[in-house]
C-alpha cells in the first residue's frame, strides 16, 4: 500500500539497484513498478527491465522477477 503512493522512489530504488548491480534488487523494483501509476516516463521502465535481463537473467531469481513483471500488468486486466 505504501508503495502506491510512492512510485518516484521505488523507479529511484530501481535506479540505485541498478547502479550497484544488484540484480535481483533492481529485478524486484521493476517488478513493482510494472503495477504502479505515476511511474516517470524518464525512467524507462522497459529498457531498464531489459538491461536487467541481460546482465543478470542468469540467477534464476531475477528471471523469476522479470518473468512476474512481465506477467503481472496482463493478470492485473483480467
Amino acid at each position: 500500500r505504501v508503495a502506491r503512493g510512492r512510485p518516484v522512489d521505488v523507479a529511484r530504488g530501481f535506479v540505485r539497484a541498478v547502479r550497484r548491480r544488484d540484480w535481483q534488487q533492481a529485478a524486484g523494483a521493476g517488478r513493482w513498478l510494472t503495477l504502479l501509476d505515476g511511474v516517470p516516463d524518464t525512467l524507462g521502465l522497459e529498457a531498464g527491465l531489459d538491461f536487467v535481463r541481460l546482465m543478470g537473467g542468469s540467477d534464476p531469481r531475477v528471471a523469476l522477477q522479470l518473468e512476474a513483471a512481465r506477467l503481472m500488468p496482463a493478470a492485473v486486466l483480467l
